[in-house]
């Protein structure tokens, strides 16, 4: 009788090792307690949040700069926008 062999699960995300300084960790790790979470969920959240607080930033210059540029210009609001181009 042949045995079957199971496949291992793959996850479809990627992996990445990252070296933490102790006392970095011991906060991720506290984080992760407090919420009742894994490390890497933890860790994994912060990360993406990082991420959302860059992009925020990054956006933020890119409106302060146009609206430098836009001084004395005419404007048009933010729902004449959205209805010219059906987003509401």
């Amino acid at each position: 009788m042949a045995t079957k062999h199971k496949k291992p699960r793959v996850s479809r995300q990627k992996r990445i090792n990252v070296t933490f300084k102790p006392s970095t960790l011991h906060a991720v790790n506290f984080l992760a307690e407090k919420e009742n979470t894994s490390l890497s969920n933890m860790t994994q959240e912060l990360v993406e949040q990082a991420l959302e607080m860059r992009d925020d930033i990054y956006l933020s210059r890119i409106a302060e700069k146009a609206e430098i540029r836009a001084k004395g210009k005419a404007r048009i609001s933010a729902e004449k926008v959205w209805k010219e181009l059906d987003l509401e």
